[in-house]
């Protein structure tokens, strides 16, 4: 407490101090003042409070310039700065405004393709259901006709010697309607097995040939039968290593008397009640 009034009371005595010298200036020294000296008066203050850091006038204007440098450095600087910082915004901004463009097409683009990826699909779609349509007209031709097709093949495929003999059978046979019509004819089959059984007894044509002609007959027995609610005729089973029956089987030429079925060269067929209507053609051997 007593240091504190203390304090209390230098501080009063230093402002009583100053005030009687600033006083005394003021009334008797103003030729100092014309003389420049009034810039003495911060360091006459200094010293009668014993301060340390009195600077001049000079000194401080010296070092308002350095600090007025210092600070245009620095406004310099941070111009600069702002500049480039400006630079680069500007650079960004133009960078940024470039990927939304580049963003805005590839959305453009990937919506194009979307739609032509769509539109594919639905011609796909489109193609997919024409090829069913064509698929189930093909499958139905193959299904209906297909066997009439290659049978037709197999007879244009005959020598005309041959297809000139069947003429009785088929007809002409120059179109696929008129084999056709020939081969479903009831009073046709007998007369066409009649014509096979013959050559191949007389040994008249090839292996080659003789299987045609029994795939043609195979044909228009089945073509036949399949027209028919309840089957016509049916083929008698005839099978190797059978002993010899007359009554559905007949012997080649060149066969023997009696034995067991060594080869069947052209099966016959019967009737519904089986009666054979012709009998199979057959090797004989012991």
């Amino acid at each position: 407490m007593l240091e504190k009034n203390q304090l209390i009371n230098e501080i009063g005595e230093r402002e009583k101090i100053e005030s009687i010298i600033a006083e005394y200036l003021d009334n008797h020294l103003g030729e100092l003042f014309n003389k420049n000296l009034k810039s003495q008066l911060p360091y006459l203050r200094c010293q009668l409070f014993n301060l340390d850091d009195y600077i001049s006038q000079e000194e401080h204007e010296e070092r308002m310039t350095e600090v007025k440098a210092e600070l245009k450095g620095i406004i310099l600087s941070l111009q600069e700065e702002k500049s480039q910082f400006q630079a680069s915004q500007h650079a960004f901004r133009e960078k940024y405004d470039s990927l939304v463009i580049k963003c805005d097409e590839t959305i453009a683009e990937r919506d194009r393709i979307k739609s032509e990826l769509d539109d594919t699909k639905r011609i796909l779609y489109e193609v997919k259901k024409e090829f069913k349509a064509y698929q189930d007209k093909v499958d139905y031709y193959e299904n209906s006709y297909a066997g009439i097709d290659v049978a037709y093949k197999k007879y244009l495929n005959l020598d005309a010697k041959i297809r000139h003999q069947l003429a009785g059978v088929f007809g002409k046979g120059d179109t696929l309607q008129g084999f056709f019509c020939g081969a479903v004819q009831e009073a046709h089959l007998k007369s066409f097995w009649e014509f096979i059984c013959h050559g191949i007894n007389n040994h008249l044509w090839t292996a080659d040939v003789e299987n045609d002609l029994n795939f043609l007959f195979d044909f228009a027995f089945d073509t036949f039968n399949s027209g028919s609610r309840e089957l016509t005729f049916l083929r008698i089973e005839t099978h190797i290593g059978t002993i010899f029956d007359s009554s559905s089987m007949m012997r080649t030429s060149d066969s023997e008397q009696l034995g067991r079925v060594q080869k069947v060269l052209l099966q016959g067929y019967k009737n519904r009640v089986g009666t054979a209507v012709t009998k199979s053609l057959v090797v004989i051997g012991e």
